[in-house]
């Protein structure tokens, strides 16, 4: 019985943590007084909490600046400290891979683009590559590895999150033609974690690009405070983030949400994935290209000659035309939004959230709230009634850096979630 009060007590305290970490990290300037009115804790164990993460280098006090006329004692504001400690973001894309250094407010400080990225690299040199860019990018800039908080990693594909481990894809063969398929980028099983926190002496912490969106809007985007809630994340892969009472939903393996590879079609084609008739074959962005070419009146563009810069490239000229006006670029757009509305359909039905976020990955420049109304109305014509008269559906506001500022959170995630993280950092430096 002591043992289980053990366990207990310490799950409420690392729990109390976090919510105070998190409303500093929120809430600059917040008070005592105001945590304490927001999270039910009471004055002792908030001082006690912010003692330690003062002596951390985590939290700064300040005195408030009051009215002037107000002649009692000032109240003391709580903010993050942002001078002292860094945080490593790597967004390993289908196009590039990007390096940058944060600050714990989730502000990017400098970055460096590989403009390879997995799509024209060798899997087996990714860790190399990764390394040489992060040693590269903290040496130009003067941080010191003892000022690093951690690392965390975003890619595409399965991952565990757990052990930082790239999985590969299906264990079953496709019933129709007997080969055994992949995931879209097959990591076999590579534990990229444990290589980077070995060679770079920081612990490090990975997960697939739907669910770090989810935790980038969770910290610093439209689902602050917000309970329930799905990131939507379109581009050249389709995938999803949820975020369940406050929490990001991981199932068993990490592997959850693969709304992309949901069947939409059982006589449709094979996908990469080994399934059939896939949303990711009708809802990706590539297929922007063919449906505006044809409404051009133009010959068909040859997608499997075309690498992945090129696609994009040709796919921000259109979103350009679609904003300036163009009817043919606006009705391709709207034409594949309606498509993507089969999945934001299935994430409303199966979730039923208070808010799903749409975000675009590996697209560049391209704003998304174009594809909000169609998206919107598709789900108001088809989810389930109740639900679909609840649920809002917006744009991300975090634009091209949200796998980068998703990767920061997920490092502030572990450290609000893990009482032994200090520990682990100076057992790892």
């Amino acid at each position: 019985m002591a043992n289980h009060l053990g366990r207990n007590s310490k799950l409420i305290k690392l729990h109390n943590r976090g919510l105070v970490i998190r409303k500093i990290i929120q809430n600059p300037m917040i008070s005592r007084k105001e945590i304490a009115e927001q999270t039910g804790l009471t004055q002792a164990a908030i001082t006690q909490i912010v003692t330690t993460l003062i002596s951390q280098n985590l939290v700064i006090e300040k005195v408030q600046k009051n009215d002037r006329r107000n002649t009692g004692r000032q109240p003391i504001g709580l903010y993050l400290d942002t001078t002292f400690y860094r945080i490593v973001a790597v967004e390993v894309g289908r196009c590039d891979i990007t390096i940058a250094i944060l600050d714990l407010s989730g502000n990017i400080i400098c970055r460096d683009i590989d403009k390879n990225g997995i799509s024209g690299i060798d899997i087996g040199k990714l860790p190399e590559v990764i390394t040489g860019m992060i040693r590269g990018l903290t040496e130009d800039n003067c941080v010191d590895n003892n000022q690093i908080l951690g690392l965390g990693i975003s890619a595409p594909g399965p991952i565990n999150n757990k052990n930082g481990i790239m999985l590969d894809g299906l264990d079953s063969p496709d019933f129709h033609s007997g080969k055994r398929f992949e995931a879209p980028y097959d990591w076999r099983k590579f534990p990229l974690s444990e290589y980077l926190e070995r060679e770079l002496n920081i612990p490090v912490f990975a997960d697939n690009s739907g669910n770090i969106s989810a935790i980038a809007e969770s910290w610093f985007g439209a689902g602050k405070g917000i309970q329930n809630f799905v990131q939507y994340t379109v581009g050249l892969g389709i995938g999803a983030g949820v975020i369940i009472d406050g929490l990001l939903y991981r199932g068993e393996d990490d592997v959850v949400s693969e709304i992309g590879h949901i069947t939409v079609n059982m006589n449709g084609p094979v996908c990469s994935c080994g399934n059939i008739g896939c949303l990711e074959l009708y809802s990706s962005f590539r297929n922007i290209l063919p449906s505006y070419y044809r409404k051009k009146n133009l010959p068909q563009p040859d997608l499997n000659g075309m690498n992945n810069w090129e696609i994009v490239g040709q796919l921000e000229e259109i979103w350009d035309k679609a904003h300036s006006g163009e009817i043919e670029a606006l009705g391709a757009i709207t034409e594949l939004s309606k498509i993507l509305g089969i999945g934001a359909v299935s994430l409303t039905n199966i979730f039923s959230p208070e808010i799903i976020i749409v975000s675009t990955n590996d697209v560049g420049r391209v704003d998304c709230s174009l594809l909000i109304k169609p998206i919107r109305e598709y789900v108001k014509k088809h989810a389930f009634s109740v639900i679909a008269n609840k649920v809002t559906i917006i744009p991300s506001l975090l634009g091209t850096d949200i796998h980068l500022i998703g990767s920061g959170a997920l490092v502030l995630q572990e450290l609000v979630s893990s009482g032994d993280f200090f520990q682990k950092r100076q057992g790892v430096a």
